[in-house]
């Protein structure tokens, strides 16, 4: 891995303490490592489960989006993030159970196998590429992060934690506008968005200040 500047740090330690988070919340079936040669047959999540899925997502939106209060936005929020991370297959969830768990450890190269194994099988589900990007982006690998941010956006529009991604690579990479640019779009999405404020004061705008 290679070493971070200082100007990574806060970023990766918000990181860390929302994959903590996750990971606690997060309880992954039959979480064994898996041997080469001996996967379960995946058949993909059911047309009902895809259903559901995408109605519960349509709904958590549209209160995240009418939220009041930071407070409230936050309890719909987590409901997203835990429906995202749900594949619709044991097998799968059980592994995103191992990727999150290393990721919230610092065990980045074993996150990244994992996931690796996660997006060749199931590359249609958005939260393999998003976990994926993040790891990617606090081992400095912020062109592949972006590569993979793509894939997610190109799944679920929706994703603002892949937006808040966009914005902290391109402010590492001076790219300051861009990142505005991401944080507009992620607020348009998550209006009480966590870690906002401190990415556009670290692009140059104040709190105060109209975006």
């Amino acid at each position: 891995m290679p070493k971070l500047r200082h100007s990574k740090i806060a970023g990766l330690v918000a990181c860390i303490a929302v994959v903590s988070t996750l990971c606690a919340g997060f309880a992954a079936p039959n979480a064994a490592t898996e041997k080469d040669g001996d996967r379960p047959q995946l058949i993909g999540p059911s047309d009902t489960f895809l259903t559901e899925q995408a109605r519960r997502l349509d709904a958590l939106f549209e209160q995240l989006k009418s939220a009041e209060n930071a407070s409230e936005a936050q309890a719909f929020e987590q409901a997203i993030w835990q429906t995202w991370l749900r594949s619709g297959e044991a097998p799968i969830d059980a592994l995103m159970g191992q990727a999150v768990t290393a990721m919230s450890l610092g065990k980045f190269r074993r996150a990244l196998q994992v996931l690796d194994n996660i997006v060749e099988r199931r590359p249609n589900f958005a939260e393999g590429w998003n976990k994926r990007a993040t790891v990617l982006y606090l081992v400095g690998e912020y062109d592949r992060s972006l590569a993979d941010i793509d894939r997610v956006l190109a799944i679920e529009p929706r994703h603002f934690g892949a937006i808040s991604g966009i914005a902290l690579i391109r402010l590492e990479q001076g790219q300051n506008e861009a990142a505005i640019d991401a944080v507009r779009q992620a607020l348009e999405i998550h209006p009480f968005l966590p870690g906002a404020a401190r990415l556009l004061e670290r692009a140059g705008i104040e709190s105060t200040d109209p975006i």
